[in-house]
Formats: structure tokens, C-alpha cells, sequence
């Protein structure tokens, strides 16, 4: 008798291991950050056949994966799909989860990512091997800057810039985009180069040589009130008088393209 019942009752233990498998989506083990567990949530409407072959996704925060893609096949001509492309990811903050570049990796692009936890390190270069990872803050010129020790993902950039709380007692290789571009042997143009590092943009910028490394469309996230007074900050300034167009926007996440490679 305790023989049967223990079988029912290791068969109703699969059963219901089997039920919330299937009814699993995977979701942030903490909001926004980390990688991604299984927990359980209610499923899903059933979408059909139909609804299926329009559905699309994005892995970035606001979509910004698919605007990219529209700009560079509607503005551009370039086919995201066919191109071998190069990207360079700066202030990466995670392989997948909200990257505005692993669309471009699953459609067989490479590039570089560049972060300053050692935790989004190890993960891109697990999850994305064909990329090169650079451990390093970002800034005008290739030196050292003091920083917040950080371990963990964070969406907060802390490194010499003003992050409530942080004591910055740890020295982190600082490294500019063109240093680490020659570092791979890029002599010419790049295709994508995001921007993401939380008030470092004009030192990023900074350190980029538009006239050897001139991407053809440049991503940024701009705080502002609205869209106009975004245009007029000092990020949007210097890449518009380094001869680029404004060509879209996701909420914070601006989008500018070469003037020159317009179609």
C-alpha cells in the first residue's frame, strides 16, 4: 500500500514539474537586473497562426532593436539580415536583456562590448563568444579613473560621474572608442556604435576618431524634457556638428546617421 502511494504520488509530483514547465515564462530574477530565471505566471492568450507571423521581438529597452533595423534597411538600404556588420557597444550592461545590439548578433554581426561591471563581462562573453569584451569605463583618452567597485549588472554607470552613495575607491582601466577599434585592428569606418554609460557621453565622444572610425549611425540615450530640448544638448551638438541627422528616437534613446551615407 505505501508502495502505490508513493508512486501516485511521484506521478503527481511530475505531473504538476511537467504543468508549471509548460505555463513558465522567463522573467528578471530582480527588476531589471541579472539573469533571467523561470518563475510562474499565467499563460499567455493563444495568439493564432496568423497573429504568430506578424509577431516580432525586441531585446531592447524600448525597442530600439527594431527602429535600428528599420534605419538601416529604410535609410540606409542596408539589409541588417545579409550584412556583415561590425557594432560596438558601449555600456553593454547585458547580453541580451535590454541590448540594443544582440538583434544584430543573432543576425551574425560581431563587435565589441564594453562595460564596467565585471559580472556583464563574464556574461556577454558567455553568451555572446564571437564578441570581443573590454572590461573598462569609457572616456576620452586611455588611462585609469576612479570608480565604485562594481560586481554585480547595474544600469548606473559608476565611475567618475555623479552616483548618489558610491564611494569610487577603486582604480578601473579607462579606455576611448578609437583605442580599443585600433586594439582590434579596426582601421576604417564601423557600421553601429551605441552609447550608454549614464553622463559620460561627451567624454565618450570624445575619444572617438570620426575621421578613421565614422560610424554610420550612432545611438545615444539624452535625458531631457522632450525631444526638441534633447536635440539641443551637448550630445546631440557634438554628433550633429560631426555632420550626422537626427532619424529617430526612443524615448531616452536617440538615433543619428551619417549625413553622408543618407539614401
Amino acid at each position: 500500500m505505501a508502495s502505490f502511494r508513493s508512486k501516485v504520488k511521484d506521478k503527481l509530483v511530475r505531473s504538476i514539474k511537467a504543468n508549471l514547465k509548460r505555463r513558465s515564462i522567463f522573467v528578471p530574477s530582480r527588476p531589471e537586473f541579472g539573469l533571467h530565471t523561470a518563475k510562474v505566471f499565467p499563460p499567455s492568450p493563444k495568439l493564432t497562426f496568423r497573429e504568430k507571423s506578424y509577431q516580432v521581438t525586441s531585446f531592447g529597452q524600448q525597442g530600439e532593436d527594431l527602429i535600428l533595423n528599420r534605419i538601416f534597411l529604410r535609410r540606409l538600404g542596408i539589409n541588417t539580415r545579409m550584412h556583415n556588420g561590425f557594432y560596438m557597444d558601449v555600456g553593454a550592461y547585458h547580453p541580451i536583456s535590454h541590448s540594443t545590439s544582440y538583434l544584430l548578433y543573432k543576425f551574425g554581426w560581431t563587435g565589441a562590448c564594453v562595460d564596467i561591471s565585471r559580472k556583464t563581462c563574464k556574461l556577454i562573453e558567455q553568451f555572446r563568444p564571437r564578441d570581443r569584451v573590454f572590461h573598462a569605463a569609457i572616456s576620452d583618452a586611455d588611462g585609469k579613473m576612479n570608480a565604485a567597485a562594481v560586481e554585480d549588472i547595474s544600469l548606473v554607470n559608476e565611475a567618475s560621474y555623479d552616483v548618489v552613495g558610491q564611494s569610487r575607491d577603486m582604480l578601473i582601466d579607462s579606455r576611448s572608442i578609437s583605442s580599443i577599434l585600433d586594439e582590434m585592428g579596426k582601421t576604417d569606418r564601423i557600421d553601429y556604435l551605441n552609447i550608454d554609460v549614464e553622463g559620460g557621453e561627451l567624454a565618450a565622444l570624445g575619444g572617438l576618431d570620426f575621421d578613421r572610425h565614422r560610424p554610420r549611425v550612432i545611438s545615444i540615450e539624452i535625458h531631457d524634457t522632450d525631444i526638441m530640448a534633447a536635440l539641443e544638448t551637448d550630445v546631440a551638438k557634438k554628433i550633429r556638428g560631426e555632420g550626422y541627422v537626427p532619424v529617430g528616437c526612443a524615448a531616452i534613446t536617440y538615433f543619428f546617421v551619417d549625413q553622408g551615407d543618407l539614401s
